[in-house]
């Protein structure tokens, strides 16, 4: 099938007159009038709108198809109903093709499209087919029954008839028709109460260099605040581990911005919040670890010899019981009178106009200044800590140049918008490559801590027990070896982000300007 073009209607449009002119011009043969419907769906943070794909369920086919032509499939399988997530699909290339995009997202249903087509063959002075054009009339429903109507015309031409395709357009031109540029999601945006691209785990927070820091702090905070909001729902519904995950980003990159953004809000209520977001941070720490090691069962028990697999299933069926408990107990924090007093009040604080205190110096300061000076200097403290790192050096070495990396990695986050947008991308790049190995590290060495902590529970059993005792030793050290590895890789990737092209990058961008030389005075010579 060849490529089909959609077209907006002019607002004027007259079904009738635009029939008789086109059979004027072509001879037209009608078609069967042809009634489908389909559910499109997509990942809460749009993960195939960002790809440029579509996911829709019509008549037990699951079909990918690019965005703006769903007639176009790109790989399909047939199912029943849309499984919530890639994994649950069938073995095949729509399983292959989704899982790498969308990982453990959930696929939630956008909207349904109930479309009425009525198609005509266009035909050439031989009675050949030449093109096909089809009218059609979409009924797109949402959220809370919402609906909204949306007429289309659709143009696909047969190879071979290229000249008679540019005729067609050119007279859909002139007949006031235009090519749609907007996809169905954003079509349907009246009905899902939500613009595609409007959630998205990337921070973008449009700042001047000018502006007060005290406002641009505000500005990102308020980012934040809306994307701690944002998952509440997904959270409280247990939808996918990703809505607990960024939730918690917000709330670190929150504690960060307030811990980091010396003298820009005055000091009282820096540490009434910074108190607060520390509550917040620690309500998830045990789910979202639970989180972490069912995420990884399957990878867990790849790393271990077959004989015992099985004897590792106790332990999974234990964290999944202790997940529920920590599940519910994240849900009820969520609608806690504590948990909505903080927002409510961080919200207010917020939102006021921003007030001289002697103790926020800072908060009248251009934001590019103050920006600058904090990034240059965390990045000032990652190359020290990094430098001083051997191989003797003990494990919690590498723990606190993983803070300090990410401390920077917020703060190029917070400030990007100001600085030029392929620089910026270089840099975090190298910083992410430092920051995957430090945290890689330091996973594997609470998963070892915490997976023999583990041991006593099962040594008390006897039978299945000793058998998961033996898997979890087994699985420790397979996690040793790999700790080994990356702790080895370590002083490699630090040398690429401490090269002097690199270096040299965070000057130019971020370094305060050296202050004047002053001319010798000539007459000393």
């Amino acid at each position: 099938m060849t490529q089909m073009t959609r077209y907006n209607l002019p607002d004027a449009f007259d079904k009738a007159d635009f029939l008789k002119q086109l059979a004027e011009s072509y001879p037209l043969q009608r078609e069967r009038e042809v009634r489908d419907q389909a559910v499109f769906y997509d990942t809460f943070d749009w993960r195939l709108y960002e790809k440029g794909l579509l996911l829709l369920h019509q008549d037990e086919t699951l079909a990918l198809a690019p965005l703006k032509d769903e007639h176009l499939p790109l790989c399909v399988c047939t199912v029943a109903e849309t499984p919530l997530f890639a994994e649950d699909l069938p073995e095949g290339e729509l399983r292959n093709r989704l899982t790498p995009i969308i990982e453990m997202r959930a696929l939630l249903k956008l909207f349904e499209k109930r479309s009425r087509l009525r198609t005509l063959r266009v035909l050439d002075e031989a009675q050949k087919t030449v093109a096909y054009l089809a009218l059609e009339t979409a009924l797109l429903s949402g959220a809370g029954n919402k609906r909204h109507s949306h007429t289309v015309l659709w143009l696909r031409p047969l190879r071979g008839y290229e000249a008679q395709a540019e005729s067609l357009h050119n007279f859909l031109s002139e007949s006031g028709c235009r090519p749609a540029g907007e996809s169905w999601p954003e079509i349907a945006a009246p009905v899902t109460e939500r613009a595609p691209g409007d959630y998205s785990t990337k921070l973008r927070v449009p700042l001047e260099a000018q502006q007060p820091s005290g406002e641009a702090a505000k500005t990102i905070l308020r980012v934040l605040l809306s994307a701690m909001r944002a998952n509440e729902e997904g959270i409280r519904k247990d939808i996918d581990t990703e809505f607990l995950h960024d939730f918690r980003v917000a709330v670190r990159r929150t504690r960060s911005a307030l811990g980091q953004l010396k003298g820009v809000f005055p000091v009282a209520e820096t540490q009434r919040f910074r108190k607060d977001f520390s509550y917040l941070g620690k309500l998830s720490n045990r789910l979202r670890d639970l989180d972490v090691y069912l995420l990884h069962e399957k990878e867990y028990q790849n790393l271990l010899p077959e004989a015992l697999r099985g004897g590792i299933d106790p332990l999974f069926d234990y964290l999944r019981v202790e997940r529920r408990k920590e599940q519910r107990k994240m849900a009820r924090a969520l609608r806690s009178p504590r948990y909505l007093q903080i927002l409510q009040d961080w919200e207010a604080f917020l939102n006021a106009p921003a007030e001289n205190s002697p103790s926020a110096p800072n908060a009248g300061v251009p934001t590019g200044e103050l920006a600058g000076a904090r990034i240059y200097k965390r990045f000032r403290a990652v190359l020290k800590a990094g430098r001083g790192i051997s191989g003797a050096s003990p494990d919690s070495e590498l723990h606190a140049l993983r803070l300090e990396c990410k401390k920077l990695r917020y703060l190029l986050e917070f400030f990007s918008s100001l600085y030029p947008e392929q620089e910026i991308q270089r840099l975090v790049k190298q910083l992410k490559g430092l920051q995957d190995n430090l945290g890689r590290f330091q996973d594997l060495f609470v998963q070892q801590g915490t997976l023999l902590s583990w041991v006593e529970r099962f040594s008390a059993a006897a039978g299945e027990g000793e058998k998961t005792v033996i898997a979890i030793g087994s699985l420790v050290g397979s996690l040793e070896a790999e700790k080994r590895q990356v702790r080895s890789a370590f002083p490699g990737i630090f040398a690429k982000f401490a090269s002097g092209g690199n270096k040299k990058l965070f000057k130019k961008l971020f370094a305060p300007p050296e202050p004047a030389v002053a001319a010798p005075d000539r007459k000393g010579f």
